[in-house]
């Protein structure tokens, strides 16, 4: 996608389908946790295992209609901007907010697809 990283995550106008490269995906996340409050630092993550790891779980996300890998970046992407643009950090701790963004990038992963009524 051609817009800034902070362009992605500080709108409420958010087209998860604009999201079409892994990789650029994979950096805008690695943002996500080194901005504003800086987790990268405050928790000692290094960003290259970071990137590993998000691109290591984005692969495994299934293609289907919904629980997909886009699906995933547009749950942190709300997330990251009710946090910092809708005031919800004030009631989180950063430890809560690291495991809370960490949770959201893997939430479906190889989810079939289906519901229960199918399983």
């Amino acid at each position: 996608s051609s817009m800034s990283f902070t362009e992605v995550f500080n709108t409420f106008i958010f087209d998860k389908r604009s999201r079409t490269d892994i990789n650029a995906d994979v950096h805008a996340l690695v943002y996500a946790f080194s901005s504003p409050t800086d987790l990268v630092r405050r928790y000692r993550i290094d960003k290259n295992t970071l990137a590993t790891w998000i691109k290591n779980i984005a692969v495994q996300y299934n293609s289907n209609p919904y629980h997909n890998w886009q699906h995933a970046f547009d749950i942190l992407q709300f997330t990251y901007y009710m946090l910092h643009e809708g005031g919800a950090e004030s009631f989180f701790n950063h430890q809560d907010i690291l495991a809370t963004m960490i949770a959201h990038i893997g939430h479906d992963v190889a989810h079939t697809g289906t519901n229960n009524a199918f399983l």
